[in-house]
């Protein structure tokens, strides 16, 4: 049907409508449509029918086919009023004002029509597959099932919604949800009823490198770091002087390696890492090393090969290269937007002499995060809830966490779509999207391929460590504060829990990180 054509129906159909009562000036008249340009100019085609901007589709019938099963049908014409018609076009009928009346169609394709009521209008009790209920909304309760019964996160099962009318409960358009065809987590928003899978790739950890300067060999380097966002250190790279066996460390030190050249009690030593070195080239310690660092702060770095002494013997592991700077101790050797890497030290194995400007040639691996504590939280929870809001598309890949032992942990993410609030009881309103078994006082559970959260979306986070309490979080951060917010999510509080789904156990302030990347 042209649009001309479809325009010139739908007046005649509202001049008939408003002849039989059914439509009063001003009032919504519900014209079916199939696309937006079988409606006048100025109004969209929603949920089947024309609507203008600001006007509400749901009021009318549920239609899930194009044919018009909103008022009576027809198997060869447009049907408006009440009954039915086999061929042709009936604009008018008449009701009785305190009974309902239906008829049915004999030809293919024909719906159930009912009218109530003295406005004389009617609509069908439309039923797809997926479980139809069989009600017709003629004399039963608002929200009594109808029509399809199946349900989803974007398309709610069937409910009436006044008498005759039985509607079909879409989510409105960008909603956030879950049972996407690529799994929960990796969802876009609904669309036309549909959830869709989203198009946000995985993308891979930002690099920071050195250049991978040569001239000098020896057993490590110590250098400062400085942050300008939030990140979280995962790999570290280095450049080997020779190939064998060899095992490396990496130590931090807070607030910069200033004054701390020959104290090892100042540095924190991370796992020693065993590598047969097999080529005189970049090389990736294959470790995750986990390192935060917050915006605005420093953090001291030491790489270096535990074997090698610089004594002059012969070596039992790979030395380093680096290079000698032609600047001072604390001047950028390389930056980014994120992170600067400061001319340093080499260094004797382990805390011994140290050779002023020099460069370390390496590399480090980091994820952009959100820092929502400063490990100052007294309160041991075994479970923690927090809302993220999107800015923009992300997708988040781990949470890091502040616990109370060194032991290996266990412990579960569970995602919703929409705030944790109202939900922390229910298991059904939840998707778990990792489970680690992770050691140290500061586990980061991954989340792989991760959770993307669309722009504008609010989700639900609930971080679970079965067992004794052990999670840290903040007994004064009351729900709905803003623990942290960059250029792409915000997060709130949430409440510590008890067991898994177990209840509430008061506030309880996530104290960690959540590592985000926008998508591309």
């Amino acid at each position: 049907m042209v649009r001309g054509t479809w325009q010139r129906w739908t007046i005649a159909l509202g001049l008939a409508l408003a002849a039989a009562g059914c439509a009063k000036s001003g009032e919504f008249v519900c014209i079916p449509c199939n696309l937006d340009d079988d409606c006048a100019a100025g109004a969209f085609c929603r949920k089947r029918y024309c609507v203008s901007p600001g006007e509400d589709p749901t009021r009318c019938p549920a239609r899930t086919s194009g044919t018009d099963s909103s008022s009576g049908s027809a198997s060869g014409g447009a049907s408006t009023g009440s009954g039915s018609s086999t061929g042709g076009s009936s604009t008018a009928s008449s009701s009785d004002s305190s009974a309902s009346s239906s008829s049915s169609s004999s030809s293919a394709g024909s719906a159930s029509g009912s009218s109530s009521g003295s406005s004389g209008s009617s609509s069908a009790s439309s039923s797809s597959s997926g479980g139809s209920t069989g009600t017709t909304c003629s004399a039963v309760p608002e929200g009594t099932p109808c029509g399809d019964a199946t349900e989803s996160d974007c398309n709610r099962a069937d409910t009436c919604q006044g008498p005759g009318v039985c509607a079909s409960n879409l989510e409105v358009d960008g909603t956030g949800c879950m049972d996407c065809p690529a799994g929960p987590g990796q969802c876009e928003a609904c669309a036309s009823g549909a959830c869709q899978s989203s198009t946000c790739p995985s993308t891979p950890p930002a690099s920071l490198n050195t250049g991978f300067p040569t001239g000098n060999t020896g057993a490590g380097n110590m250098f400062d770091v400085v942050a300008s966002a939030d990140v979280m250190v995962n790999t570290i790279t280095v450049l080997p002087a020779a190939t064998g066996p060899s095992t490396f460390e990496v130590w931090t030190t807070d607030d910069g390696i200033a004054g701390k050249l020959d104290d090892a009690g100042a540095w924190s030593a991370h796992a020693p890492i065993n590598v047969d070195v097999t080529a005189v080239a970049p090389l990736a310690l294959p470790v995750d090393l986990a390192i935060p660092i917050a915006a605005g702060t420093t953090k001291g770095f030491y790489v270096t090969e535990a074997h090698y002494d610089d004594g002059g013997g012969s070596a039992a592991g790979a030395k380093l290269k680096y290079a000698t700077s032609a600047t001072a101790v604390g001047t950028p050797a390389a930056a980014d937007s994120a992170l600067t890497i400061d001319v340093g030290y080499g260094t004797v194995y382990p805390f011994g002499q140290t050779f002023a400007q020099r460069t370390w040639s390496g590399a480090i691996s980091y994820t952009p995060t959100l820092t929502t504590g400063t490990w100052s939280a007294t309160k041991l929870a075994q479970g923690i809830t927090f809302d993220i809001t999107a800015l923009s598309d992300v997708r988040i890949s781990n949470i890091g966490l502040h616990v109370g032992s060194n032991v290996n942990h266990t412990v579960n993410v569970y995602v919703r779509a929409g705030s944790y609030a109202g939900f922390e009881n229910d298991a059904t309103a939840w998707h778990q999207v990792a489970s680690a078994r992770l050691p140290g006082f500061a586990p980061r559970v991954p989340i792989d391929p991760g959770v993307v959260i669309p722009a504008g979306q609010t989700y639900g986070f609930y971080v679970m460590m079965p067992g004794t309490p052990l999670i840290y979080a903040y007994t004064a951060t009351a729900a709905g504060t803003l623990l942290g917010a960059n250029n792409l999510i915000t997060i709130t509080a949430g409440q510590s829990e008890l067991g898994t789904f177990g209840g509430n156990d008061g506030n309880g302030g996530l104290d960690g990180t959540v590592a985000v990347a926008p998508c591309p």
